[in-house]
Formats: structure tokens, C-alpha cells, sequence
């Protein structure tokens, strides 16, 4: 590596009067090469790009056969053929609910995994901002969200601005919120005793995503992903935000929000912990978090209503790490661990012939 420019790209959005700025670029490798394809990338006025560094007027830009990649070696696409996808205009640009709409800022990675129906992928990022000093007031004026963005045409096709339709929230599945709580899950000690473990934590709504509407012939795509915004569904917006990683544990998106406190005689944060289902962005089928801390996720970490708890609140505040399933959370003077259930994959890995 020299450091040498190879290409600059510009967005064209942002100027003196209102600035703008990317967050971290997050490459993807569609077919397993090693080479990357595509850069994803959003804004702080809420615009995700897809930087395509591929030569699309090849026959085979990027290869779409069931062999091996390595049977089928490609070289990296020469700088001059890179773009920016969809004509120069963003795949998705983050707006709340409110009207007129307010952009939402992002400030942090992206992540990626298949579309269940093999087609596409699933572009998944949170919104909010935690770097001037006035981030330092929660806004519960505005909400700050997570979203799920399904981009079809990552298979080398040539795109331009019209390729797919301008996608708002009316395109998208949108998943609820609930009331914090207070829940005591026991946890089961030597000879016969046993503890009570408390945690607060939210229930996430589990709404269907229906991607085609085959009331029409051939069946038409109805929803292009889906959203939840971060509000809590008594207490409304606590100004919560995510300005820190996300992850995928099996088939989990799973990231960290925080709710800043200006009090300068309460200099902590609020945090949640959070694991949604990628494919709909709502509630597991199944337990997620080892919530009576036994290392072991059964029924024991249920709530007292036998629901599955997909958001929970910890304390300390920053980006969560994570080994196989097992997430790391840091704190004030230490670094805590927590089980996590990575859930059964909804894309098919690999298979076997039977004769």
C-alpha cells in the first residue's frame, strides 16, 4: 500500500450553509472473491450511497455461476469504471415520520446480509449523531431510527436513478416499540436454590414483511424493507440515537443505542441493547438474550408474560463486541459478557444430494 488516490467520488450534497459529511464506508463482497464490489456509506443528511467499484460493461462483472469463485478469477475493476450507484443518487435517504419530514442523520456503519428470497441484499444501518457539543442534549423532538433497505441489483447491472423507485417509509414494514419494564428472571443455583436476576427491558412488535404482492401477475415487489424508530411506547422520545456499530450474529442485526444526558451531575448515559430479526427488523421466534445470566438461553429467559425480549437496557454506553454468540459490553471499570442467540438462519448455506 503507497496511500495513492485511486478515485474520489462526490456526492454533490452539502454545502457552507449546510454541510455534510460520510460516516464510515462498509465494503461488501457479493461473491466470495475477495475482491470488493460494492461500498456502502451513509450521510449526516441521512443519504445512503452505493459506491460501485465494478466495470459494469463487462459480460460477467461480477460472476453469478453456483462454481467456486475461485474457478472464475476477476481482477479489481480499473478506478475509471467506478461510480456511484443509481445514476449518482442515493439508494435510500432517512426520514422520520413527522411533517414536513426531518432528515436523519447517520453517523455509522453499515451492514449487510441476503434477502431470504435470494435476490438482493439487506443494507441495515441506525440513525442519530453524537459529535458536536449540542449532541449532548437529548432531542426528544425528533425521532432516530433503524432501518433494513433491500438493494436487488448487486449482480453487476447497470443502475440509474430510475432503476428503482424513490423508496419512503410508505415502502416499508414498520415495527413498534414497547413500554420499558421492569423483569425479574430467576436463575437457578447449586442444591435446589436459587437468585433473581432484574433487568429492564422492551418488547418488539413482529409484523410480517410481505416483499411481493402476488395479487398481480407476475406477483410485483410491495415492500422494500423495513424500519422501527426508537420510540418508547409509553414514555415516547427519550432522544435516544445510535452513533456506534452495528453487527450480524447469525441471523441478528444487533447494535447499542444511547440516550445522552446533559446534567453535569449525572454524567452517565442510558443504554439499550438490542438484537433484531433481519429479515423483518421485529421480534425473534425465539429466546435471544441469557437474561438470568445461567449461560444457557431457554424459557427461564422469558418475562413474566412469556414474551421474548428483544431490546434490554445496560449500563455503560459505546459499541457492542462480539465472539461466536457471545456479546462484550464495556463498562465503567469493566468488560461484561452476555450469551446470545444467534437464531436459525432464514438462508440455506449449503446442502446435500440425497440419491
Amino acid at each position: 500500500a503507497t496511500g495513492e488516490i485511486f478515485k474520489k467520488f462526490d456526492t454533490g450534497i452539502g454545502s457552507f450553509s449546510t454541510p455534510n459529511g460520510l460516516a464510515e464506508p462498509s465494503p461488501v463482497d457479493i461473491n466470495g472473491d475477495l475482491i470488493i464490489d460494492y461500498v456502502y456509506a451513509g450521510d449526516i443528511q441521512g443519504n445512503v450511497w452505493r459506491f460501485d467499484l465494478i466495470d459494469t460493461t463487462l459480460t460477467t462483472p461480477i460472476h453469478k455461476g453456483s462454481a467456486p469463485a475461485s474457478a472464475h478469477p476477476r481482477n479489481n475493476a480499473a478506478p475509471s469504471t467506478w461510480a456511484i450507484g443509481y445514476g449518482r443518487t442515493p439508494l435510500f435517504t432517512a426520514k422520520n415520520s413527522a411533517s414536513p419530514a426531518n432528515y436523519q442523520p447517520i453517523t455509522s456503519n453499515i451492514v449487510a446480509a441476503p434477502h431470504n428470497s435470494g435476490k438482493g441484499i439487506l443494507v441495515m444501518f441506525g440513525t442519530g449523531k453524537y459529535i458536536e457539543a449540542n449532541d449532548a442534549t437529548p432531542n426528544t423532538a425528533q425521532p432516530q431510527s433503524y432501518y433494513g433497505i433491500w438493494d436487488r441489483y448487486i449482480l453487476g447491472e447497470s443502475t440509474t436513478s430510475s432503476t428503482t423507485p424513490e423508496i419512503t417509509r410508505v415502502h416499508l414494514q414498520e415495527q413498534t416499540l414497547s413500554s420499558a419494564k421492569g423483569n425479574n428472571f430467576a436463575k437457578q443455583l447449586n442444591q435446589g436454590n436459587s437468585t433473581t436476576i432484574h433487568k429492564t427491558t422492551r418488547t418488539i412488535s413482529q409484523n410480517k414483511v410481505k416483499w411481493y404482492d402476488y395479487s398481480a401477475f407476475p406477483p410485483v415487489i410491495n415492500k422494500h424493507g423495513w424500519y422501527i424508530d426508537f420510540i418508547d411506547g409509553s414514555t415516547g422520545l427519550a432522544g435516544e440515537l445510535l452513533a456506534s456499530k452495528s453487527g450480524i450474529i447469525g441471523n441478528i442485526v444487533n447494535f447499542s443505542t444511547t440516550i445522552p444526558n446533559i446534567n453535569p451531575c449525572n454524567p452517565g448515559f442510558e443504554r439499550w441493547i438490542w438484537a433484531l430479526d433481519i429479515q423483518t427488523g421485529g421480534r425473534t421466534k425465539n429466546v435471544v438474550f441469557d437474561l438470568n445470566n445461567d449461560k444457557t438461553i431457554d424459557h427461564s429467559d422469558l418475562d413474566s408474560s412469556g414474551a421474548v425480549n428483544n431490546s434490554i437496557k445496560a449500563i455503560g454506553m459505546g459499541a457492542i463486541s462480539s465472539v461466536g454468540e457471545t456479546i462484550y459490553l464495556n463498562q465503567k471499570n469493566a468488560i461484561t459478557s452476555l450469551k446470545i442467540n444467534s437464531q436459525d438462519s432464514a438462508v440455506r448455506k449449503s446442502w446435500r444430494r440425497v440419491r
